[in-house]
């Protein structure tokens, strides 16, 4: 699970289900999945799902579900709730170092500080579509803007370290300092 900011993080369909699992019982949370399959929990109490039924691919109209899911997220931030979002395309890792990087299925997510995170200088996602021409035939490379051919990361089929210290394999890297992040608010009614 990685941390974004204040009460919002993202991660996978593991790190939602620990993190249902293992909160205070008390603690409200708020957990937005982007996937074909709704998350099923087992203890439902103080967590509210919204569950975008479709994958993170290049074809599908992510920005038809946007605005819901942006006021699912800012109305949880607001409420000091935490915030999980979880889609396929994002791979969220942990900090470690070497070999012990390798140890991250048998982590206590307990013991991970999700604000450690914020030395993480990139981000790691699956291949996508645009990406196929640069991907085919070699191992590794640069992975370039599809319209002004500007560098935003690299790729390595067999993987590379993130500055957090943790091993991602495959890795298809994103420099933040290449891309904008948004950050999105509600106009007061």
């Amino acid at each position: 699970m990685s941390f974004v900011k204040e009460n919002l993080y993202i991660g996978s369909r593991a790190d939602a289900i620990a993190l249902a699992n293992t909160r205070p019982s008390e603690e409200k949370t708020r957990i937005l999945t982007v996937d074909l399959e709704p998350l099923r929990l087992e203890n439902e109490d103080l967590i509210i799902l919204k569950h975008v039924q479709c994958l993170d691919e290049h074809h599908t109209d992510l920005l038809s579900f946007f605005d819901d899911c942006s006021e699912f997220i800012t109305d949880g931030i607001d409420k000091k709730e935490n915030v999980l979002v979880h889609c396929l395309s994002v791979l969220a890792h942990e900090p470690g170092s070497g070999q012990t990087s390798f140890k991250w299925q048998k982590q206590d997510l307990h013991k991970v500080d999700p604000k450690n995170n914020t030395q993480c200088t990139s981000v790691f996602i699956e291949p996508v579509t645009w990406m196929l021409p640069l991907l085919e035939g070699t191992v590794d490379g640069k992975l370039l803007c599809p319209k002004c051919n500007g560098r935003l990361g690299s790729f390595n089929w067999a993987g590379m370290q993130c500055s957090c210290g943790k091993w991602v394999t495959p890795a298809f890297q994103i420099h933040k300092n290449r891309v904008d992040e948004v950050s999105h608010q509600l106009a007061p009614s």
